[in-house]
C-alpha cells in the first residue's frame, strides 16, 4: 500500500539514533560494532541519517565507548548514555531532552537495509499531534517519527 503523505508536512524534525543496546541475542561482541559492507552497522545508521534531507539534528545517544567513537569526526551529535540498562526508554528520553524539534525519528541502528527514499517518506507524512510509522505485511515497522 502506497504511503499517506502530508502535502502540509511543516515543522522542524530531529533524528535520534538509538544505540545504547546490549546486543544481548547477537552473542558476546556488540552487533553495532559488526562488520557490514565494509563498516560497522551503526555506521551505516549515522550515514544514512546524516545523508537525509530534512533532518535539523542528528542525535547518536550510545552507552559503549567504541560506539561513541563512531560519531566522533561527523556533524551528529553525541549523548552519552550512562544508564543503558535502563533499556531504549532511557535513549529516547535523552534523545527529546536534547532536542528542540517539533518532531522525533527514533532511528534504530542495527537495520542497515533502510534508505533515504523511506525517511523522505515518513518525513513528508508528519503532522502535528501524530506518530508515523511504516508498515510492512499489515504490521508496524521500524523507525517511527513521533510529533513532540
Amino acid at each position: 500500500m502506497p504511503a499517506k503523505t502530508n502535502p502540509a508536512a511543516t515543522g522542524s524534525v530531529d533524528a535520534i539514533l538509538m544505540a545504547s543496546g546490549h546486543s544481548a541475542r547477537f552473542g558476546s561482541k556488540n552487533k553495532l560494532l559488526a562488520p557490514f559492507c565494509g563498516q560497522p552497522l551503526a555506521r551505516h545508521a549515522l550515514n544514512l541519517a546524516l545523508g537525509t534531507p530534512g533532518f535539523g539534528q542528528v542525535f547518536f545517544v550510545a552507552a559503549h565507548p567504541d560506539v561513541q567513537a563512531l560519531a566522533r569526526g561527523t556533524a551528529a551529535t553525541l549523548i552519552v548514555n550512562h544508564h543503558p540498562g535502563r533499556g531504549s526508554s532511557e535513549s529516547v528520553r535523552l534523545g527529546v531532552l536534547a532536542s528542540l524539534a517539533e518532531h522525533y525519528l527514533f532511528l534504530p541502528c542495527d537495520q542497515p537495509l533502510l534508505d533515504t527514499p523511506t525517511l523522505e517518506l515518513l518525513l513528508a507524512a508528519r503532522s502535528p499531534g501524530a506518530i508515523v510509522q511504516p508498515c510492512f505485511g499489515g504490521k508496524p515497522r521500524r523507525p517511527p517519527l513521533f510529533s513532540a
